[in-house]
């Protein structure tokens, strides 16, 4: 008996991989509808910083034409400019270079959010909503107060949802994708489920700062994977809000 199940799918890539014949015709069978792709910096420091095994698939260059194609294809492609205290100016110039070339683009949307890797130079609430607003000033179609998520959230990320999980290409169960290159972080694999491993039935305590803090109905409390790092765990989508108020006011 076939269920009447609705299928949509999206994915995060760095995009070195994707093909013509991939968006025209297998996205369409696999229900992709939307996909994430990351960019770090302008030509020369997005190769230094990725380093890819294969440059000739991973420059700068040809991830655009690839999302130039998705473009084509009606995916929709949300660029993500990971941000630290290093590359912001280069992040600056990539963006006049990304809003140059899909100005008029209503399937491409970029925007910037800050880096949680583990050797990342942080960069602080400040700095974030600095280069926000310097974002927003090139971009004024970024513009925007709508919060696409109900409110008030409930968890503040999939690490705290208790039906959300992450499967990595060993077919293990992760809590989070942060968890992706750590190894003994998995709650068991897809053939079995070890639920003593599974903690999110207990209730995370908010840290002191969010009690009070007037965006915790949109955030939940923040990203845990960042907030064990102690890198700065506020969703991207509070500066947002926060710049384009600003702008709006202006």
């Amino acid at each position: 008996m076939k269920r009447k199940y609705k299928l949509s799918a999206g994915i995060v890539t760095n995009g070195s991989l994707l093909t013509e014949k991939m968006l025209k015709t297998d996205f369409p069978k696999w229900k992709i509808k939307n996909m994430q792709i990351t960019l770090d910096g302008t030509a020369k420091n997005y190769a230094k910083i990725k380093n890819y095994i294969a440059p000739e698939l991973g420059n700068l260059d040809r991830i655009l034409h690839n999302i130039d194609l998705a473009e084509k294809y009606k995916v929709k492609t949300n660029i993500r400019l990971n941000v630290n205290k290093k590359n912001v100016r280069d992040l600056l110039l990539l963006a006049k270079q990304l809003d140059k070339r899909y100005e008029k683009s209503e399937y491409i949307k970029w925007y910037m959010a800050p880096l949680s890797g583990t050797d990342a130079d942080y960069a602080t609430e400040k700095e974030i909503l600095y280069i926000t607003e310097k974002f927003m000033a090139l971009n004024p179609k970024q513009i925007s107060i709508k919060n696409r998520r109900g409110l008030p959230r409930i968890e503040s990320c999939m690490a705290e949802m208790p039906r959300g999980y992450c499967i990595d290409v060993n077919g293990d169960l992760k809590i989070c994708w942060e968890d992706f290159t750590f190894s003994g972080n998995d709650i068991g694999n897809i053939y079995k489920f070890c639920s003593n491993k599974d903690k999110r039935n207990k209730q995370s305590k908010l840290q002191e700062k969010c009690e009070k803090c007037l965006w915790l109905p949109m955030c939940g409390g923040g990203c845990m994977a960042k907030r064990s790092k102690n890198a700065l765990d506020c969703p991207p989508a509070k500066f947002t809000m926060i710049a384009s108020l600003r702008q709006l006011i202006k």
